[in-house]
């Protein structure tokens, strides 16, 4: 099967969503090819992506860590003048696969094995928050293996503090120094993640990778370089502008990426390491001790973003309403530094004396 572009022919064979189980016509979500910039698969509701593959790397989609050489099929993609398509065809006569578009938006393979046997999920694509379109913001790193998931880049720090405290990422991060260009930025390298949206980048398939770096140092524009074909040694040459956004890392099959920044922020190497490690994210605290100074209490509002405390911190009034007075029913655990409560919008991490915050209220 064929799932892309035929420019000969004028054809785009893509996925379309049924409205509900049991009506067939045309839903709100769609799963196709999308050949802006260097292509990958993106799949919309309605024209909102929802989630995207990420570029072809020579062996998988850079987002789709789980497709593997199985049984079952083999894929590959091509990609010239003529067609751009992903493909796939069944190995064995006797098993009958599917990639089926669900009404909910979830793209999912199924398979059967001769006619006496019902379908059976085979791999799903989506499996997870980080799967979500952006879900960490512009510059941020989802992880699914940390918490928070969301972290900022390195040197880059997030663009709305408070929001990022209670869990609302989608604002993302921005640049803790700007950049230098001529002769004053340098690379960091990022290992195991999924490429950011390729829709706005550059590519050039015969460059190798110090190519690729200096192409990028050349355009001040330039803000991030991969190689576009991992196979081997490595090949080709991708290059981003702007924001990078969509970036997930995996434990594994993940792909290396270089993020621009300037040199203050890389050090002394010019090729900075960042693995797959856990992600710094911001915790909005509570602190109180055994003596409160009344009348001088502090308290940010969601809405105020000209704030830009490395620790917010909220009245004793607000912090026993949010919690319903710190309420079992409200807490989610406890770790080395205290209680952790929810609330319907917030999250507080209680740091206190050894009592315990009902008999503190």
């Amino acid at each position: 099967m064929k799932f892309g572009i035929d420019r000969v022919k004028g054809l785009d064979r893509y996925l379309t969503s049924w409205k509900s189980a049991d009506d067939p016509s045309p839903g709100d979500f769609t799963y196709r090819l999308d050949s802006s910039g260097y292509p990958q698969l993106i799949l919309r509701k309605r024209s909102v992506v929802q989630f995207r593959s990420g570029p072809w790397n020579g062996i998988r989609f850079s987002g789709v860590p789980q497709l593997k050489p199985n049984p079952v099929y083999m894929f590959g993609f091509v990609f010239n003048q003529n067609e751009i398509y992903y493909y796939f065809n069944i190995l064995n006569s006797s098993i009958t696969s599917m990639l089926v578009l669900k009404e909910n938006g979830i793209a999912q393979r199924f398979t059967r094995i001769g006619q006496t046997h019902g379908w059976t999920l085979y791999t799903p694509t989506q499996t997870d928050d980080c799967d979500t379109y952006a879900f960490c913001g512009a510059n941020g790193n989802c992880n699914m293996a940390s918490y928070p998931k969301c972290a900022c880049l390195k040197g880059f720090v997030p663009k709305y503090p408070i929001d990022w405290g209670f869990g609302d990422w989608s604002n993302g991060c921005v640049r803790r120094t700007e950049l230098v260009c001529q002769g004053g930025d340098k690379f960091l390298k990022y290992t195991e993640v999924k490429l950011p949206d390729t829709r706005l980048s550059w590519f050039n398939e015969s460059m190798n990778l110090q190519e690729c770096e200096r192409t990028c140092l050349m355009n001040c524009s330039c803000t991030a370089y991969s190689n576009s074909d991992i196979r081997g040694q490595g090949s080709g040459c991708l290059l981003w502008f702007g924001n990078l956004i969509d970036i997930r890392q995996f434990n594994e099959n993940g792909q290396d990426i270089y993020v621009r920044m300037a040199a203050s922020e890389v050090g002394g190497s010019s090729s900075g390491n960042t693995g797959a490690k856990k992600s710094t994210g911001i915790i909005v605290s509570i602190v109180l001790s055994g003596v409160f100074l009344l009348g001088k209490t502090f308290a940010f509002s969601r809405q105020s973003h000209s704030e830009d405390p490395e620790l917010p911190l909220f009245d004793l009034a607000t912090v026993v309403n949010a919690t319903n007075n710190f309420s079992n029913d409200n807490k989610l655990g406890e770790g080395g530094f205290g209680a952790v409560y929810k609330t319907k919008r917030r999250v507080f991490h209680w740091i206190g004396p050894s009592a315990s915050p009902s008999s503190m209220a």
